[in-house]
């Protein structure tokens, strides 16, 4: 064991307290000690290895596997009979060994269920392990851990201190191992000198004893002493004890009376909550069943022809509501007094709410008679819609008393709120639709007023005046919406807290009177009389409640009351832009623009007016794409019968007129910039396919494909927009490559025979003849030349020029402005043509002193003269 410490532990610091020589199952038995089974401590860390043994000259030892201890799930004895050697380790998977020697076998267990008390907590199960190293012992339960009770009535043997100690080995340490190599060194190893070394060794353990049993007879006085003194200590601690037992004895004294204390506080404090609780609860009565004589005339016989007295009104209908709405115990509830009362505040709450809806329907059939028996007055195009300003004033002060009554009977199909609502929706619906048929017919006449009175040339600001008229119409529109949206929110208290915010919002500060002499003392100190100031009209829009309704029978929302109110204003508006677009399709955009921003300004606070001009928004979109189509559709059947001479086409203006219209009036107003971004690649698209048809059937294709291309690359430049950057790339394509077709083909051969003789000479260069040899061909040669030149003289080359500026002019149109460029573009081409034959007379006749009759400079001039005398004429 010592030699196994030495050669495999020591080095990693490991301290060696087990060993059993073991195998597995199924192999031939030991014979000798192969396989070792180790257990080892280095700090806290307890492990298992499998060691192998290579028996040789000297044993070997070499470690081949490692278990650590906190993996170690189940040990098994297997203890079957007295001889049984096999025994069971449960890692990850059962691993299953016999022993050489039944004692190794116990006694390596026993070491192991110590290491697993010691240092897990629980630690794995342990079966059939015995509890002592060696001797008749008890084992481990089935179930048991290394802290599991043995069977009852046994006793349970611990091993004492001095036994773990002598069962655990200890290595020497470096000085005892160096006096343990000196006394053997010394010795003599041989049988004589063993034996006298052994009886010296037990010589000096003989004086060892000896001296340390006079030690312990000397320290006898010592120990007398210590007795004495714990004799004292102990009689001590009796008084103590005696004290201690006194004090309980007191203390269980106070502690009762204590417990009494706290039972009289205990009482006593729960009848003061009782006593608060009944005050309370008898206050809540009285507030309930009190009520002035003051509050109840008032309530008697309301008054609601003035702003005071409604306001005053509505206070004592309010208090009256919480009086019947107030939460009181089923037991107060029975009490006569309380029912009596009850059925009192009720008659009350029923006669007001029915006076009252009795005056709403006979104010509104007044308002009413006041609106349709003033004469309708004329109103101008460029005014607002008529204003109901005024109803708003008139009506806002009932404002208090429609909210409570909306508190007291809910919306439903037959409630009284649902009257006043029906009697206030029947008056101002007929008001609504008169104004708005009015305002729009009107504005129906001014656009055909506008169309006679103005001249052909002045369309571009025909449409600017309707898109300014159509701004007009839809705002007035928007704005009455909008009013009418924030006074019947204000008025009904509907989509918010009726009494609160409504009746806050209603009414503002500027004044207060004193009114508490006519109301009970109890409400008197918490309400004032407030001025009313309407504010309807400054232009503060109150959003539409999103709430629904509380109830499957609630039919009086702002949706519903606004959609009753203005059943008319869509199809008055989509009759006024269906009479513009058919004076002008142009139109079609304008409204589109206008309508669209309309609808994103009112999204955020009004559902009604998003939803309702957003429906006549996809009209319009519709109304839109259908123009376009046509557009489309005309484009590609455009035929015409000239040949020659097409200018600028129509389809084309109307392309680029609608698309610049469609800028100036959006200007970046409108939110569906995608919307136009399409209508212009879907009309750009077909331009420029209507053009490439068109231009096929005309004899000078080039000049209308460049002259087109000109006038669409020009307007694109300008309109600057992101989206039409292919457009206008392809146009500017188009235009240089159709003009120098152009150039290419009007030029043609003005210098005639000359041309024809510098072609061939060209072609022979081509063909591999060197250019000196050239003017040895009898066609080619000087004379020839000569005489070529001298058939086409200064004056025949003039008189080409200004021929070619006149059938130039004759092609292009005064529209496209482009004879400039054009006959800049000839003049190089024929410069060119002039550079190229003196470079083939240079190359193929040097030395010849053959020169044309005129210069490059003469045809500069020529090219000038003639332009300067067009222009003159």
């Amino acid at each position: 064991m010592f030699a196994l410490q030495r050669q495999v532990f020591s080095a990693d610091d490991e301290r060696l307290l087990a060993v059993v020589a073991a195998t597995k199952p199924g192999k031939a038995k030991l014979r000798q000690k192969n396989t070792l089974l180790c257990l080892t401590v280095k700090g806290n860390v307890v492990a298992i290895h499998q060691i192998k043994v290579t028996h040789d000259k000297v044993d070997t030892y070499s470690k081949k596997r490692l278990w650590h201890l906190d993996d170690l799930k189940l040990v098994d004895g297997v203890d079957d009979g007295p001889r049984n050697r096999e025994f069971i380790l449960v890692f990850d998977k059962p691993y299953r060994w016999i022993a050489s020697d039944v004692a190794e076998k116990h006694a390596f267990l026993f070491s192991l269920g110590k290491l697993c008390t010691k240092y897990l907590d629980g630690g794995p199960q342990l079966k059939n392990v015995r509890r002592q190293a060696g001797g008749v012992s008890e084992r481990q339960g089935t179930e048991g851990g290394p802290g599991a009770a043995s069977s009852p009535g046994r006793a349970t043997p611990e091993p004492t201190t001095a036994q773990e100690k002598d069962e655990e080995y200890k290595e020497l340490t470096v000085e005892e191992e160096t006096d343990t190599k000196i006394i053997l060194d010394n010795c003599e190893w041989n049988v004589g000198d063993t034996a006298v070394f052994c009886d010296r060794l037990a010589g000096e353990v003989d004086a060892l004893e000896a001296a340390n049993i006079h030690a312990i007879l000397a320290s006898e006085r010592q120990v007398d002493s210590l007795m004495e003194a714990i004799d004292k200590a102990l009689d001590l601690l009796d008084n103590v004890d005696e004290r201690v037992t006194e004090y309980e004895r007191m203390l269980k004294k106070a502690r009762k009376e204590a417990a009494r204390v706290g039972e009289e506080e205990t009482t006593l404090t729960m009848q003061n909550d009782n006593y608060n609780r009944l005050t309370s609860k008898v206050q809540l009565l009285v507030d309930q069943l009190d009520m002035s004589d003051e509050m109840e005339n008032i309530l008697r016989s309301p008054d609601f022809t003035t702003e005071r007295s409604v306001l005053v009104c509505s206070h004592a209908a309010n208090d009256l509501y919480d009086k019947l709405t107030i939460n009181l115990n089923p037991g107060l509830s029975a009490l006569d007094i309380v029912q009596s009362s009850t059925v009192k505040f009720k008659e009350l709450q029923e006669s007001l709410a029915n006076k009252f809806t009795l005056f709403f329907k006979a104010f509104m059939a007044s308002v009413e008679q006041q609106l349709t028996g003033k004469p309708e007055k004329s109103q101008k195009v460029s005014s607002e819609l008529a204003s109901h300003a005024t109803r708003f004033n008139t009506m806002a002060y009932l404002a208090p008393m429609a909210i409570w009554l909306r508190r007291i009977d809910p919306p439903s199909r037959f409630s009284r709120f649902t009257v006043i609502c029906t009697a206030y929706q029947t008056v101002c619906q007929q008001l609504y639709e008169r104004d708005v048929k009015t305002f729009v017919s009107q504005a129906r006449h001014a656009v055909t007023t506008t169309k006679a009175t103005l001249k052909s040339d002045e369309v571009v600001d025909k449409r600017r005046i309707y898109a300014e008229l159509v701004e007009n119409v839809m705002s007035s529109l928007v704005r009455l919406v909008l009013a009418e949206q924030t006074f019947c929110v204000k008025l009904f208290g509907l989509g918010g807290d009726p009494l609160s915010e409504q009746t806050a919002a209603l009414l503002s500060p500027p004044g207060k009177k004193d009114v508490g002499s006519m109301l009970s003392p109890s409400h008197a100190n918490n309400v004032s009389i407030e001025q009313p100031v309407t504010p309807f009209m400054t232009g503060k829009v109150v959003p539409v409640a999103t709430a629904t309704a509380s109830s499957p029978a609630e039919a009086f929302t702002v949706m519903d009351m606004l959609k009753t109110l203005f059943n008319n204003i869509d199809s008055e508006l989509l009759a006024f832009v269906e009479a513009g677009e058919r004076l002008d399709y142009f139109n079609a955009v304008s409204n589109f623009v206008c309508l669209d921003r309309h609808v994103a300004e009112t999204a955020e606070h009004s559902t009604f007016a998003k939803n309702l001009f957003g429906a006549c928004l996809i009209t319009l979109k519709r109304q839109l794409d259908a123009y376009v189509e046509s557009c489309v559709a005309d484009m590609k059947n455009y035929k015409t019968a000239k040949k020659t001479n097409l200018g600028i086409l129509p389809f084309i203006n109307s392309v680029m007129d609608f698309i610049k219209h469609s800028e100036e009036i959006s200007a970046a107003r409108t939110t569906r910039r995608a919307v136009l971004d399409k209508v212009y690649k879907t009309l750009l698209d077909a331009a420029f396919d209507a053009l490439e048809a068109t231009a096929q059937d005309c004899k000078y294709k080039d000049v209308v494909m460049f002259e087109n291309c000109h006038i669409l690359h020009d307007l694109i430049s300008r309109l600057k927009l992101e989206v039409l950057k292919e457009y206008k790339a392809k146009s500017l394509e188009k235009y240089r490559f159709h003009l120098q077709q152009y150039v290419q083909a009007v030029i043609g051969r003005p210098l005639g025979k000359l041309q024809d003789f510098f072609d061939g000479v060209q072609a022979l260069i081509n063909a591999g003849w060197p250019p000196q040899e050239v003017s040895f061909q009898s066609e080619f040669s000087k004379q020839e030349l000569r005489r070529h030149i001298k058939e086409t003289p200064a004056k025949e080359i003039r008189k080409g020029i200004e021929a070619l500026y006149d059938k130039i002019k004759r092609h292009l149109c005064d529209e496209a402005n482009l004879l400039v460029v054009v006959w800049g573009m000839v003049n190089g081409e024929f410069v060119k043509r002039y550079e190229l034959f003196e470079g083939l007379i240079e190359k193929c006749y040097p030395d010849s002193q053959i020169t044309f009759d005129f210069t490059r400079d003469n045809l500069q001039t020529y090219f000038s003269d003639t332009e300067r005398h067009a222009l003159k004429q």
